[in-house]
């Protein structure tokens, strides 16, 4: 048996990660039956029964001068194993290194995490579990990413992604930008994000919980949210309408307009559910709806992301800065408008032929939001006739990442066959 881990991604409270999660184990499986995933997180506690029975690991990642020891552990035990033999394991007995030790691929997802726009620190956590894989001499695979940019890091960065094995990109602007900083080789290959492989969960599951929620869609025409604190966090820093107005104000006002001019009930839907309340799309959503004069409803529980993703099937219209639930919405073929904050989210809506549909958190006013959404209204039947066939190329390619992650899993059994038998 093959072991992979799959590392890099925060927590399953987040929908998007853990769509990532699950659309990569589940096509791996299904594609070959000899290998055994574990997945590394910061948050096993929370992620263990998300993710069974797949067995879930500690990552110590954002713990960055404790991580950054074990990276330094990693590094010894690879240079003092070759003399002292199993007499250096001592280096490596904390659990995140024995499992790494026993690995025999890294897929990481860290989706959009990999850049400077969090922070410097943020992306050195996320580089850290790749640096010490690398340490170890474990081949690394980035997968299906949005990479980049960098400033202060970009050296550093180049270094660490030119030893990878394998970087796919989700989308054209992250091959662009390798480029731009010297990372272009025949290991960048353009393929597009993983969760577009996600399954939705079956009917009669939506129905029961939308049931338990008390929600009622038949008949309606229904628009779905998204929204998060983090999209208010770049408005406020970055657009220079946000001096006059709050988010949560603004949208209250743009959402009250949409629904009465075309007769939409809104249907907020969160995407990320914590571990931190500040986190958590309910509670903002919750502060947006306060603000409204129109009816809308909300999902209130936790659920995995094909649930989610069953419920947003059932919308006419989406509207989203949450890009995984934009991409749930959109590879079921329903028009969607893309509130973005980085770059990540034009370049998926691209992808998709839906370039114009796309409002960037540095620009946007009322005035902007409504007549872009006034657009994709009036063509929303040829927009979904659009998304329908161009979701199809979009799983084809995100299929392309299980493919290209199969090959190389090939390349190490011949490897491995090749190998000196030693006592």
């Amino acid at each position: 048996m093959l072991k992979v881990l799959q590392t890099g991604t925060y927590c399953s409270c987040n929908k998007g990660d853990a769509a990532m999660e699950f659309s990569f184990a589940q096509g791996l499986c299904a594609h070959r039956n000899d290998v055994e995933i574990t997945i590394s997180t910061p948050f096993p506690e929370l992620d263990r029964n998300t993710y069974a029975p797949i067995p879930v690991v500690y990552c110590a990642r954002r713990r960055l001068i404790f991580a950054t020891l074990l990276l330094v552990r990693a590094f010894l035990w690879k240079r003092l194993a070759g003399w002292m033999g199993s007499s250096a394991d001592f280096l490596v007995g904390h659990p995140e290194l024995q499992v790494l030790k026993d690995t025999d691929l890294v897929v990481d997802l860290s989706g959009d995490m990999l850049t400077e726009d969090y922070g410097p620190h943020v992306a050195y956590s996320h580089f850290l579990p790749v640096m010490t894989a690398l340490a170890m001499d474990k081949p690394v695979i980035l997968c299906a990413q949005s990479i980049g940019p960098f400033t202060l890091m970009k050296q550093f960065a180049r270094y660490v992604l030119r030893r990878t094995a394998l970087i796919t990109a989700r989308e054209p602007v992250t091959v662009e930008y390798l480029r731009e900083i010297g990372v272009q080789n025949s290991h960048v290959v353009l393929t597009t994000d993983v969760a577009f492989l996600l399954r939705p969960a079956k009917d009669d599951t939506v129905d029961d919980v939308l049931s338990r929620e008390g929600i009622d869609l038949a008949g309606r025409q229904i628009l779905g949210i998204s929204f998060s604190n983090l999209v208010q966090s770049h408005f406020r820093k970055r657009n220079p309408h946000a001096s006059g107005s709050m988010f949560h104000q603004l949208f209250a006002g743009i959402l009250d307009t949409i629904s009465e001019r075309y007769g939409l009930q809104i249907l907020f839907v969160p995407h990320v559910t914590g571990p931190r309340s500040s986190a958590d799309d309910r509670v903002f959503a919750e502060q947006i709806n306060s603000q409204m004069q129109t009816n809308a409803v909300a999902i209130k529980g936790d659920y995995t992301p094909d649930i989610l993703k069953g419920i947003i099937s059932r919308c006419q219209l989406y509207m989203g800065a949450r890009m995984h639930a934009n991409i749930a919405a959109m590879s079921s073929g329903i028009p969607t408008l893309a509130i973005a904050y980085s770059h990540k989210t034009a370049g998926i809506m691209q992808l998709l032929g839906q370039d114009e549909y796309v409002c960037d958190i540095a620009t946007l006013n009322g005035e902007t939001v409504l007549e872009c959404f006034g657009k994709l209204f009036s063509m929303r039947d040829s927009v979904a006739a659009v998304l329908r066939e161009r979701s199809k190329i979009q799983k084809t390619e995100a299929a392309r990442n299980i493919e290209l992650v199969s090959e190389f899993l090939d390349t190490i059994q011949a490897d491995a066959r090749k190998a000196p038998v030693t006592d």
